[in-house]
């Protein structure tokens, strides 16, 4: 009932319970900074699905909002990789616990990205394979749009260490497609 009576007279609950001596402020703050490291790699994660996007108007504006995305999640997921370590160490005096598996599911949302940006090229290069009118601009924009989307999906691989049948297969397909273009290109 002493807190009670302190809690009364005051406004500032955390004051009041600050001067309890049983009150376990450190782990009270360890579990504070626990939901905020969870909430921060929540949104990290949600950050990176191109699912929930709205559509750009054209595809090189696609391309840089994938690329722009992982550019702001990456570092931060790699501050988390190394410091994780003395994170779980100073949580694991209070006996808290923290699962860092998420940072493998952020990885991993980058290959979905991979996907769609090499897919995007290669409906390009679809659709100026099949153009009446080739000329050297669209040529260019596509090749260029093709090596953008493969150092992106590249960067993706590594970023996630590995791809899925599905991202391989398209990787294959966008260097496939820039050979064809070297290949038209010198005839």
């Amino acid at each position: 009932h002493e807190m009670e009576r302190r809690l009364a007279l005051l406004s500032d609950e955390r004051a009041v319970v600050k001067t309890l001596q049983e009150w376990p402020e450190s782990k009270v703050e360890a579990l504070r900074e626990i939901v905020g490291r969870r909430r921060e790699l929540t949104e990290l994660l949600l950050a990176l699905d191109c699912t929930a996007w709205e559509p750009r108007p054209n595809i090189h504006d696609e391309l840089q909002r994938t690329i722009d995305a992982l550019g702001r999640v990456q570092p931060q997921v790699e501050w988390y990789t190394r410091s994780m370590d003395e994170m779980s160490r100073r949580w694991k005096t209070h006996t808290l616990l923290f699962d860092f598996k998420i940072l493998d599911d952020i990885r991993h949302a980058s290959v979905p990205m991979a996907k769609h940006a090499m897919r995007l090229y290669l409906t390009a290069h679809e659709r100026w394979k099949t153009s009446v009118k080739i000329d050297a601009t669209s040529t260019k924009k596509v090749r260029d749009g093709l090596e953008s989307s493969l150092r992106f999906a590249f960067r993706c691989h590594q970023f996630a260490e590995g791809f899925d049948e599905e991202a391989s297969s398209l990787f294959a397909g966008v260097h496939e497609a820039i050979a064809n273009m070297d290949t038209r290109a010198g005839s």
